[in-house]
């Protein structure tokens, strides 16, 4: 989850701009607390202190509780311009008239112009689909980012949650507050992970919990929202029923793997189910480039309207031919273009490659998402990003005859952060790109994933964007795959480390490899397809053997030190 005192200014200077889409937070407000000597009963709140000792300052202490003003907000944004001109200057970059407080305020002024003369024309003229950005970074919650989740409001009061990393049922209630959280729960219809990387996961068991509560407390027979997931989700779904709370009652689970196989049998009904509990006239999941378990959604709805979400992924040609025309797109944008290395190694897009995947597939609106935590408040701005292009922030809510608003706000964006990201890039220039030297001493091609100079990275995205120009998308052999041989890692080396690794945990864990059989025997009765069969993510896989290596060394430690003090 984001640190609440530094996600509430970022709201407040967004607010700014507009409050309809960057609302201020309703949950966790920071308002200090009546506190009453003469009671027995206090109203907590965050950062709240009880001091036991010493006796003279014993009681309650608000000086710790963050005190949040939207307007104070801004003039501390304001002020760091100066700050960030000072680093670009000293790192050998030169600075521009627009990095400055007066420009700030020119481009707010434009702005509000713009919208009470009605200059900006809407590109849709619809309310739904109402898209929340519940978090927007990437591997790890930040101060400003956290984990991934959308919330899609299909129609009034019937909504859809698109992945759910650790924190997002507390992003929620800062967003919302804890009453409007439990309403939306409760009329959740579904629930997409896309892959198991624990930031597109990890705050699954928290809203599946919070959902059982308000199912608890309504009179009212609701179903259970539908979980389209990898399959190998639901083994960590049993190990917390089993250890924590069972919730496996609590929805009704739709692997990916049947519907991506078009000869499963059940695959026709469980579509069907999907589509009538969302009210869509179409809905197909794609294999995409990232993880073997990663799947983008693209789903056409009664009302008219195509939403397509990647999820994570690289530039995907089977992602493209499926969205192709769809009204928004929802796509990741990792990196930034100078970190093309990372985007290869990582299978990720950077900015430019999301940018194109959207037009190549004639998406009207394309909004990236699933930012670096290395990019804490706008990606660079290229000539790529056009009317039809747009950037979410966390907490940000937006229908679609807003979404023509972002462009426009451009010029604020760049007043208030250009400095700091041009300070950001003039440093990197004059670093090189790590490079690794066979043996005998010859350089690897760029295609094989080696780029000594920032110049090379600019040579390897140009080739890329290439490549994604390229695809006809039209029927016939899918070639979304060839993407990864400019510059990124095999898919057979990379499923070998994959399998070595997916073997050593599950040899180490009886547990664990007792529900992987059963769950197998069980999926191959059914005749289920194998594009699911190694569904665990392969981060966790290392992870966890690193983990289970570290309490190996504690334990011998601890034994030592038992040892060694018996002697004594």
């Amino acid at each position: 989850m984001s640190y609440l005192p530094e996600l509430h200014n970022a709201c407040g200077i967004r607010n700014h701009i507009h409050g309809d889409i960057f609302p201020l937070p309703r949950g966790y407000s920071f308002t200090r607390p009546d506190i009453a000597q003469d009671t027995n009963t206090v109203y907590g709140c965050y950062h709240l202190n009880y001091m036991m000792r010493p006796y003279s300052s014993k009681g309650f202490h608000c000086d710790q509780i963050p005190q949040f003003h939207a307007g104070k907000a801004m003039e501390v944004a304001k002020e760091k311009i100066m700050e960030d001109v000072r680093k670009l200057n000293r790192s050998g970059g030169s600075s521009k008239e627009e990095h400055s407080k007066e420009w700030v305020d020119k481009a707010m002024e434009r702005f509000k112009l713009k919208l009470k003369n009605g200059d900006a024309a809407p590109i849709f003229d619809k309310d739904y689909p109402e898209i929340t950005f519940i978090g927007t970074g990437s591997a790890k919650p930040s101060q400003k980012r956290g984990a991934s989740g959308i919330l899609v409001t299909l129609r009034q009061n019937e909504y859809m949650l698109l992945d759910c990393g650790e924190g997002t049922l507390h992003q929620m209630i800062t967003m919302y507050g804890r009453e409007r959280t439990n309403l939306i729960l409760a009329q959740t219809k579904a629930i997409f992970v896309s892959h198991l990387h624990f930031d597109h996961h990890g705050g699954l068991f928290s809203i599946l919990r919070a959902i059982r509560e308000t199912r608890a407390q309504d009179s009212g027979v609701r179903q259970r929202p539908l979980l389209l997931a990898p399959y190998f989700l639901i083994n960590w779904i049993r190990l917390y029923s089993k250890h924590v709370l069972d919730i496996s009652q609590d929805f009704e689970f739709i692997p990916h793997s049947v519907l991506l196989n078009a000869n499963h049998a059940a695959r026709e009904d469980l579509l069907q189910q999907v589509k009538t509990r969302l009210c869509l006239t179409d809905l197909q999941l794609c294999q995409v480039l990232h993880t073997k378990s990663s799947a983008g959604l693209v789903m056409q709805h009664n009302d008219g309207w195509k939403l397509v979400y990647s999820g994570d992924t690289m530039p995907c040609e089977t992602l493209v031919k499926a969205g192709r025309n769809c009204d928004i797109l929802i796509h990741e944008a990792t990196f930034n273009d100078v970190e093309i290395d990372h985007a290869l190694k990582k299978h990720h897009c950077v900015t430019s490659e999301a940018i194109l995947v959207g037009k190549k597939m004639a998406a009207k609106y394309t909004l990236l998402t699933h930012f670096s935590q290395k990019m804490p408040n706008i990606p660079k701005f290229t000539a790529l990003f056009t009317e039809n292009v747009g950037f979410a922030f966390d907490l940000m809510t937006i229908k679609p005859n807003q979404l023509h608003l972002l462009y426009h706000m451009k010029p604020f964006y760049e007043s208030l952060y250009g400095a700091h990201i041009e300070a950001a890039d003039t440093k990197k220039k004059y670093l090189k790109v790590k490079q690794t030297e066979p043996a005998d001493g010859s350089k690897e091609s760029l295609a094989e994933g080696v780029a000594a100079t920032v110049e090379d990275l600019e040579e390897v995205l140009k080739k890329r964007l290439a490549m994604i120009d390229s695809w006809t998308c039209v029927d016939g052999e899918d070639t979304g795959r060839s993407v990864r041989g400019v510059g990124a890692e095999s898919d057979e080396k990379k499923g070998a480390k994959f399998d070595k690794n997916l073997k050593q945990v599950c040899e180490s864990s009886k547990e664990f490899k007792d529900l992987n059989l059963g769950a197998g025997e069980e999926h191959g009765k059914n005749g289920d397809c194998s594009v699911d069969s190694y569904e665990i993510g392969e981060d966790s896989l290392i992870q966890n053997t690193k983990i289970d290596q570290t309490e190996k060394r504690k334990h011998g430690e601890l034994q030592k030190d038992v040892k060694r003090s018996k002697v004594e």
